[in-house]
């Protein structure tokens, strides 16, 4: 039996006493193990989830992320949460939770180009590896052009236009 609190708590959780009865009548031994790691300060913060803010991300707009972080820890838990794009390094930042406290932090990151791009978002410290990261995979529209005409040409003879009123007419 795997459990995520530390090693003096999981001898003692409400519900084990009724497993380990079942086990007995079918000679299983249940051995409670802690995979958390209790000496880790950060041992039982997870990523409940993570969600881009908006429906479109545009190369070279900046985003925010909207990520759910959780402290299942029965004391204080500091963790550094660090943002992946495309197995380079985009942002971190530090939080500190209370006790069983869920917090939802926004970091803001922005994608250079065009493309599909991959996001990891990791809670460093934790002691669940499939509780500590979450991907995103996100896809990334090119920027519209846009023009800007600060004036429009009229033109000089009947048969004559300017650039500008050519480009308006064309558009």
């Amino acid at each position: 039996m795997f459990s995520d609190f530390p090693r003096e708590l999981a001898p003692s959780l409400a519900g084990l006493d009724w497993f380990r009865k079942a086990a007995e009548d079918r000679k299983i031994r249940v051995v409670p193990v802690s995979v958390a790691g209790a000496d880790s300060p950060a041992a039982n913060v997870c990523i409940r989830s993570v969600s881009l803010g908006t429906d479109q991300a545009m190369a070279g707009v900046p985003v925010t992320l909207h990520v759910d972080v959780e402290n299942f820890y029965d004391t204080n838990a500091a963790a550094r949460l660090t943002i992946e794009q495309d197995g380079r390094p985009v942002a971190a930042q530090d939080v500190v939770l209370q006790p069983n406290e869920r917090k939802e932090l926004t970091p803001t990151v922005a994608f250079p180009t065009a493309g599909i791009s991959l996001l990891k978002v990791d809670i460093g410290g934790s002691g669940l590896d499939m509780d500590a990261s979450a991907y995103l995979s996100v896809e990334v529209r090119q920027a519209p052009t846009v023009w800007v005409l600060s004036e429009r040409a009229g033109p000089l003879a009947a048969d004559q236009v300017g650039e500008g009123e050519l480009l308006v007419r064309a558009l």
